[in-house]
Protein backbone atom coordinates (compact mmCIF):
# COMPACT_ATOMS: atom_id res chain seq x y z
CA UNK A 1 0.00 0.00 0.00
CA UNK A 2 1.45 3.66 -0.76
CA UNK A 3 0.71 6.26 1.04
CA UNK A 4 1.42 9.81 1.19
CA UNK A 5 -0.88 13.14 2.39
CA UNK A 6 -3.26 14.14 -0.04
CA UNK A 7 -4.04 17.52 1.06
CA UNK A 8 -3.21 20.16 3.68
CA UNK A 9 -6.51 20.29 5.58
CA UNK A 10 -7.00 21.10 8.88
CA UNK A 11 -7.80 17.48 9.16
CA UNK A 12 -4.86 15.53 7.65
CA UNK A 13 -6.26 13.19 4.91
CA UNK A 14 -3.96 10.20 3.80
CA UNK A 15 -4.04 8.87 0.69
CA UNK A 16 -3.45 5.22 -0.45
CA UNK A 17 -3.98 2.72 -3.05
CA UNK A 18 -4.38 -0.92 -2.79
CA UNK A 19 -5.26 -4.18 -4.61
CA UNK A 20 -7.97 -6.35 -3.66
CA UNK A 21 -8.49 -9.72 -4.58
CA UNK A 22 -11.75 -10.81 -5.62
CA UNK A 23 -13.79 -13.80 -4.71
CA UNK A 24 -14.90 -15.69 -8.08
CA UNK A 25 -18.31 -15.90 -10.02
CA UNK A 26 -21.19 -17.98 -9.05
CA UNK A 27 -20.19 -19.88 -12.21
CA UNK A 28 -16.79 -19.96 -11.28
CA UNK A 29 -14.72 -17.82 -13.11
CA UNK A 30 -12.26 -15.97 -12.15
CA UNK A 31 -12.34 -12.34 -11.36
CA UNK A 32 -9.53 -11.44 -10.60
CA UNK A 33 -8.60 -8.02 -8.88
CA UNK A 34 -9.14 -4.52 -8.46
CA UNK A 35 -7.38 -1.45 -7.56
CA UNK A 36 -9.07 0.89 -5.53
CA UNK A 37 -8.05 4.51 -3.85
CA UNK A 38 -8.43 5.05 -0.03
CA UNK A 39 -8.94 8.39 1.98
CA UNK A 40 -8.41 8.03 5.56
CA UNK A 41 -8.71 11.09 8.02
CA UNK A 42 -7.64 10.85 11.56
CA UNK A 43 -9.81 8.40 13.47
CA UNK A 44 -12.49 8.12 11.24
CA UNK A 45 -16.23 7.38 12.54
CA UNK A 46 -17.57 5.65 9.66
CA UNK A 47 -17.10 4.01 5.84
CA UNK A 48 -17.86 4.86 2.52
CA UNK A 49 -17.75 2.42 -0.37
CA UNK A 50 -17.61 5.32 -3.68
CA UNK A 51 -18.62 3.94 -7.11
CA UNK A 52 -17.63 6.05 -10.60
CA UNK A 53 -19.18 6.10 -13.74
CA UNK A 54 -18.94 3.94 -16.97
CA UNK A 55 -15.70 5.32 -18.88
CA UNK A 56 -14.40 6.94 -15.55
CA UNK A 57 -11.94 6.01 -12.67
CA UNK A 58 -11.76 6.86 -9.25
CA UNK A 59 -9.82 10.15 -9.44
CA UNK A 60 -12.54 11.17 -11.32
CA UNK A 61 -14.24 11.89 -7.42
CA UNK A 62 -11.51 13.53 -5.86
CA UNK A 63 -13.32 16.59 -4.48
CA UNK A 64 -16.24 14.20 -3.31
CA UNK A 65 -14.26 11.81 -1.33
CA UNK A 66 -12.24 14.60 -0.29
CA UNK A 67 -15.34 16.43 1.25
CA UNK A 68 -16.64 13.02 2.82
CA UNK A 69 -12.93 12.39 4.39
CA UNK A 70 -12.31 15.90 5.90
CA UNK A 71 -15.84 14.94 7.55
CA UNK A 72 -14.01 12.11 9.72
CA UNK A 73 -15.02 9.55 7.51
CA UNK A 74 -13.01 6.74 5.40
CA UNK A 75 -13.45 6.48 1.71
CA UNK A 76 -12.83 3.42 -0.29
CA UNK A 77 -13.01 4.07 -4.49
CA UNK A 78 -12.83 0.92 -6.36
CA UNK A 79 -11.33 1.32 -9.58
CA UNK A 80 -14.29 -0.57 -12.36
CA UNK A 81 -12.98 -1.54 -15.89
CA UNK A 82 -15.22 -0.02 -18.25
CA UNK A 83 -16.54 -2.91 -20.41
CA UNK A 84 -19.76 -3.50 -21.38
CA UNK A 85 -20.33 -6.94 -19.97
CA UNK A 86 -18.09 -10.12 -18.65
CA UNK A 87 -15.15 -8.74 -16.61
CA UNK A 88 -16.49 -5.19 -16.17
CA UNK A 89 -18.34 -2.38 -15.11
CA UNK A 90 -21.68 -3.99 -16.04
CA UNK A 91 -20.92 -7.37 -14.58
CA UNK A 92 -23.42 -8.30 -11.98
CA UNK A 93 -20.90 -10.89 -10.39
CA UNK A 94 -18.25 -8.34 -10.36
CA UNK A 95 -20.85 -5.66 -8.55
CA UNK A 96 -21.14 -8.07 -5.93
CA UNK A 97 -17.79 -9.48 -5.50
CA UNK A 98 -16.25 -5.95 -5.65
CA UNK A 99 -19.12 -4.64 -2.70
CA UNK A 100 -17.94 -7.99 -0.36
CA UNK A 101 -13.64 -6.93 -1.44
CA UNK A 102 -14.74 -3.01 0.05
CA UNK A 103 -16.85 -3.71 3.09
CA UNK A 104 -14.18 -6.62 3.83
CA UNK A 105 -11.08 -4.16 4.05
CA UNK A 106 -11.81 -1.90 6.47
CA UNK A 107 -14.33 -3.15 9.04
CA UNK A 108 -13.09 -1.33 12.41
CA UNK A 109 -13.64 2.10 10.47
CA UNK A 110 -17.20 2.10 11.33
CA UNK A 111 -20.62 2.42 10.08
CA UNK A 112 -21.03 2.01 6.48
CA UNK A 113 -22.68 4.26 3.35
CA UNK A 114 -22.64 3.53 -0.19
CA UNK A 115 -22.42 6.53 -2.33
CA UNK A 116 -21.95 5.42 -6.31
CA UNK A 117 -22.55 8.23 -9.52
CA UNK A 118 -23.89 7.35 -13.08
CA UNK A 119 -23.47 3.50 -14.05
CA UNK A 120 -21.62 3.33 -11.03
CA UNK A 121 -24.90 3.38 -9.07
CA UNK A 122 -26.11 -0.20 -10.76
CA UNK A 123 -22.75 -1.71 -8.93
CA UNK A 124 -23.59 0.20 -5.96
CA UNK A 125 -26.98 -1.22 -5.55
CA UNK A 126 -26.05 -4.47 -6.34
CA UNK A 127 -23.35 -4.58 -4.10
CA UNK A 128 -25.82 -3.13 -0.98
CA UNK A 129 -28.99 -6.46 -2.04
CA UNK A 130 -25.70 -8.54 -1.88
CA UNK A 131 -23.94 -7.40 1.07
CA UNK A 132 -27.26 -7.12 2.98
CA UNK A 133 -28.41 -10.94 2.11
CA UNK A 134 -24.68 -11.33 3.92
CA UNK A 135 -25.57 -10.21 7.24
CA UNK A 136 -23.88 -6.81 6.38
CA UNK A 137 -25.03 -3.75 7.87
CA UNK A 138 -25.40 -0.63 5.75
CA UNK A 139 -26.47 2.84 6.92
CA UNK A 140 -27.91 4.10 3.56
CA UNK A 141 -27.16 4.64 -0.15
CA UNK A 142 -26.91 7.31 -2.14
CA UNK A 143 -27.50 7.35 -6.04
CA UNK A 144 -26.02 10.66 -7.31
CA UNK A 145 -27.72 10.79 -10.97
CA UNK A 146 -27.64 6.84 -11.48
CA UNK A 147 -27.96 4.68 -14.29
CA UNK A 148 -29.06 1.01 -13.99
CA UNK A 149 -31.74 -1.59 -15.25
CA UNK A 150 -34.53 -0.57 -12.93
CA UNK A 151 -36.37 -4.41 -13.84
CA UNK A 152 -33.07 -6.44 -13.44
CA UNK A 153 -30.74 -4.22 -10.89
CA UNK A 154 -32.38 -1.54 -9.81
CA UNK A 155 -36.02 -2.78 -8.14
CA UNK A 156 -34.76 -5.94 -6.95
CA UNK A 157 -31.93 -3.99 -4.57
CA UNK A 158 -34.43 -1.26 -3.21
CA UNK A 159 -37.19 -3.89 -2.07
CA UNK A 160 -34.21 -6.01 -0.11
CA UNK A 161 -32.61 -1.99 1.22
CA UNK A 162 -36.52 -1.05 2.06
CA UNK A 163 -37.16 -4.31 3.97
CA UNK A 164 -33.89 -4.01 5.66
CA UNK A 165 -35.12 -0.18 6.65
CA UNK A 166 -31.55 1.53 4.65
CA UNK A 167 -32.88 4.86 3.62
CA UNK A 168 -31.97 5.13 -0.17
CA UNK A 169 -31.46 8.78 -1.16
CA UNK A 170 -30.31 10.47 -4.93
CA UNK A 171 -29.09 13.39 -6.07
CA UNK A 172 -30.31 13.78 -10.17
CA UNK A 173 -29.69 16.18 -12.51
CA UNK A 174 -32.18 18.05 -15.25
CA UNK A 175 -33.45 15.62 -17.40
CA UNK A 176 -30.59 15.08 -20.33
CA UNK A 177 -29.59 12.18 -22.48
CA UNK A 178 -27.00 10.68 -19.86
CA UNK A 179 -29.53 9.65 -17.43
CA UNK A 180 -32.35 8.42 -19.57
CA UNK A 181 -34.49 11.98 -18.96
CA UNK A 182 -33.66 11.21 -15.44
CA UNK A 183 -35.19 7.63 -15.43
CA UNK A 184 -33.55 6.95 -11.73
CA UNK A 185 -34.83 10.06 -10.13
CA UNK A 186 -38.25 9.20 -11.38
CA UNK A 187 -38.38 5.52 -10.65
CA UNK A 188 -37.69 6.73 -7.28
CA UNK A 189 -39.74 9.54 -6.85
CA UNK A 190 -42.95 6.98 -7.86
CA UNK A 191 -41.23 3.89 -4.89
CA UNK A 192 -43.10 5.46 -1.86
CA UNK A 193 -39.72 5.92 -0.33
CA UNK A 194 -41.43 9.58 1.14
CA UNK A 195 -37.97 11.54 1.01
CA UNK A 196 -35.98 9.68 -2.16
CA UNK A 197 -33.87 13.06 -2.12
CA UNK A 198 -33.69 15.81 -4.64
CA UNK A 199 -32.94 17.05 -8.48
CA UNK A 200 -31.00 19.71 -9.30
CA UNK A 201 -33.20 22.44 -11.38
CA UNK A 202 -30.50 23.38 -13.63
CA UNK A 203 -27.94 20.05 -12.77
CA UNK A 204 -25.45 18.20 -15.29
CA UNK A 205 -24.90 14.71 -15.11
CA UNK A 206 -21.14 15.20 -14.55
CA UNK A 207 -21.67 17.74 -11.13
CA UNK A 208 -20.86 14.72 -8.64
CA UNK A 209 -17.46 14.95 -10.41
CA UNK A 210 -17.06 18.77 -10.31
CA UNK A 211 -13.57 19.81 -12.38
CA UNK A 212 -12.51 16.50 -12.95
CA UNK A 213 -15.14 16.46 -15.70
CA UNK A 214 -13.95 15.54 -18.93
CA UNK A 215 -14.79 17.03 -22.03
CA UNK A 216 -16.34 13.90 -23.40
CA UNK A 217 -18.90 14.55 -20.27
CA UNK A 218 -19.36 18.18 -21.28
CA UNK A 219 -20.00 17.35 -24.61
CA UNK A 220 -22.50 14.27 -24.35
CA UNK A 221 -23.66 15.33 -21.06
CA UNK A 222 -25.27 19.00 -20.80
CA UNK A 223 -22.13 21.38 -20.55
CA UNK A 224 -20.02 22.31 -18.17
CA UNK A 225 -20.54 21.63 -14.11
CA UNK A 226 -22.17 24.34 -12.61
CA UNK A 227 -19.75 24.94 -9.38
CA UNK A 228 -23.12 25.96 -7.58
CA UNK A 229 -24.92 22.85 -8.20
CA UNK A 230 -21.67 20.48 -7.75
CA UNK A 231 -21.47 22.20 -3.88
CA UNK A 232 -24.74 21.49 -3.30
CA UNK A 233 -24.09 17.94 -4.21
CA UNK A 234 -21.20 17.63 -2.01
CA UNK A 235 -23.25 19.24 1.45
CA UNK A 236 -25.82 16.93 0.60
CA UNK A 237 -23.86 14.04 0.51
CA UNK A 238 -21.69 14.96 3.35
CA UNK A 239 -25.08 15.77 5.24
CA UNK A 240 -26.56 12.80 4.52
CA UNK A 241 -23.86 10.20 5.20
CA UNK A 242 -22.75 11.86 8.27
CA UNK A 243 -26.15 11.60 9.68
CA UNK A 244 -27.14 8.36 9.01
CA UNK A 245 -23.23 7.32 10.24
CA UNK A 246 -24.17 8.96 13.73
CA UNK A 247 -27.87 7.62 13.62
CA UNK A 248 -29.43 11.18 13.43
CA UNK A 249 -30.36 12.21 10.01
CA UNK A 250 -29.61 16.42 9.51
CA UNK A 251 -32.85 17.95 9.75
CA UNK A 252 -31.61 21.14 8.19
CA UNK A 253 -31.24 18.50 5.04
CA UNK A 254 -34.45 16.89 5.03
CA UNK A 255 -37.97 18.03 3.77
CA UNK A 256 -38.63 21.49 5.78
CA UNK A 257 -35.25 22.07 6.87
CA UNK A 258 -33.46 25.09 6.85
CA UNK A 259 -30.77 24.28 4.15
CA UNK A 260 -33.04 22.58 2.14
CA UNK A 261 -35.75 25.18 1.78
CA UNK A 262 -33.54 27.64 1.24
CA UNK A 263 -31.96 26.24 -2.14
CA UNK A 264 -35.69 25.21 -2.76
CA UNK A 265 -36.46 28.53 -2.99
CA UNK A 266 -33.24 29.82 -4.94
CA UNK A 267 -34.55 27.41 -7.55
CA UNK A 268 -32.06 25.39 -7.09
CA UNK A 269 -33.20 22.10 -6.16
CA UNK A 270 -36.43 20.29 -6.67
CA UNK A 271 -37.75 17.21 -4.09
CA UNK A 272 -38.34 13.95 -5.29
CA UNK A 273 -40.81 12.52 -3.00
Amino acid sequence: MDEHPLHETSLKITHSSVRLPLAPADDGRALGEITALIDTPEEPHGRVLLFHGFGRGPDALDALALAIAQAGIWVMRPHLRSRPAKGGLNDRDLMAAVGFAAAAFEPDAGPLVIVAHSAGGAVGMRAAQRLLAAGVRLEGVVLLDANGNVEQIMQPALDALREAGVPVRTVAAAAGRCNKKAQIARWLGDQDLGFAGVQLTSGMHCDAEDDKADLTCRLLCGGAVNPRNAAVLRALVVGWVRGWIAGQDDADLLPGGRRLQVWQDLDVIQLID
